[in-house]
């Protein structure tokens, strides 16, 4: 099975020292341990592609960015370069193994001060037959509290973000495969401080659980599993013992959906926003609305064939009386059919579109248009839903690569 592996920036990367990436809208960092993701599934990562709003050139001499796709902090074959008036580039002939545990990250260099601008990437991860979707996250800013059990979103395409908020599942699958990756351990030998990580279902604890002891650095549940349906949702507690040592995660899972192909993706957003004026979300993430299109794009990645379907909306408030709320799937900058409307007094906190489909190609970027209509009641707490499907049945290869123009 294919997970599109996503990733994007609105604020760039530095003109003169390394940065690092990590995948999901999120922000960039000067070392990768605040960005990286943990794989939970072992398999492959297949070819990069990257795109930039502005070109690297700024006059005289040679200006670009190196683009490397890192695995537990050291390069690999995986790379690309954006040069002068270039805003893309791809590699789409190397392949990069992945062990369930292993962590990677997008180390981006410049060259020459080039000009800094929005930055968006993907890649494939292949898990191959029967092998599952990655969910996957790249390190919080915050850290975990120390002192008190904390209940922790999962955005991103899984996403990390410290808060009360669910996500929501947009189709039914199996959750398995939980690994957690810390910047720092919890305590010294002897300490007794420790992290317990387990995996809510609709706010109830399910039996994917794992503990990060003393001077651990990692824990991993691959024995125990539970089934969602659309519309559940999920987040992560934190169960905190003796106050151990604050510092970020990262958290992992894999999902095996019901229909083979299907990867979920979402977003939520804590703050109320506007009721009058469209804003932008990401399809994966934690926050970053914007009334500005292309900081909420984030790239599909090269290679395959990838269809959007099953949107899925909610919000606590309900529009009100001749009030609706309208989410529509955006491709290079124009509204899809993969839409949904919330809308009245009664009833209307949560909407589907599991009819309509959307195929994407390599270099497209997509986001999420969110429209008020009669300037509805909007609540401090949307979640948004995607799946992105590749068909695992459209298996041949034009060398190491899906190639979608083969049949």
């Amino acid at each position: 099975m294919k997970t599109p592996v996503l990733g994007g920036n609105n604020t760039g990367a530095s003109t003169s020292a390394t940065n690092y990436g990590g995948f999901r809208s999120s922000f960039v960092a000067t070392n990768d341990q605040n960005v990286r993701g943990v794989s939970s599934i072992s398999g492959s990562f297949e070819g990069l592609y990257v795109s930039l709003a502005t070109a690297p050139d700024t006059g005289a001499g040679t200006q670009q960015y190196t683009y490397t796709l890192q695995k537990n902090g050291s390069d690999t074959s995986i790379t690309c370069v954006i040069s002068e008036a270039s805003t893309s580039c791809s590699d789409t002939t190397h392949t990069v193994s992945i062990a369930a545990g292993d962590n990677y990250s997008l180390k981006i260099v410049p060259s020459g001060t080039p000009a800094t601008s929005n930055i968006r990437y993907g890649t494939i991860f292949n898990s191959g037959s029967g092998g599952g979707s990655l969910l996957y996250s790249s390190a919080n800013s915050s850290s975990a509290q120390t002192g008190s059990n904390e209940t922790i979103a999962l955005q991103g395409n899984l996403g990390w973000g410290q808060s009360n908020t669910n996500t929501l599942v947009p189709t039914a699958g199996t959750v398995s495969s939980l690994y957690v990756l810390a910047k720092a351990a919890p305590g010294s030998a002897a300490s007794g401080k420790q992290y317990v990580y387990t995996i809510q279902k609709n706010n109830v604890d399910t039996s994917v659980t794992c503990t990060m002891f003393e001077t651990a650095t990692t824990c991993n549940d691959t024995s125990n599993s539970f089934t969602v349906a659309a519309g559940d949702s999920l987040r992560l507690k934190s169960a905190p013992t003796s106050t151990p040592a604050s510092g970020t995660q990262v958290i992992g899972l894999k999902f095996t959906p019901t229909v083979d192909g299907e990867s979920i993706y979402s977003q939520s957003y804590q703050a109320a926003h506007s009721n009058t004026v469209d804003t932008f979300f990401p399809i994966d993430g934690y926050g970053n609305q914007s009334t500005t299109e292309s900081s909420a794009m984030i790239l599909i990645a090269p290679n395959s064939s990838v269809v959007a379907k099953k949107i899925y909306a909610a919000n606590g408030n309900q529009p009100g009386a001749s009030k609706s709320v309208i989410n529509t799937l955006r491709v290079n900058g124009v509204s899809s059919a993969l839409t949904c409307t919330r809308t009245g007094a009664s009833g209307a906190t949560s909407c589907t579109d599991t009819t309509h489909s959307v195929s994407l190609a390599a270099g497209d970027v997509i986001e999420v248009l969110h429209s008020p209509v009669n300037s509805p009641s909007i609540g401090s707490s949307t979640q948004l839903a995607y799946v992105l499907f590749i068909d695992p049945n459209d298996k041949l290869y034009a060398g190491t690569f899906y190639d979608s123009t083969i049949n």
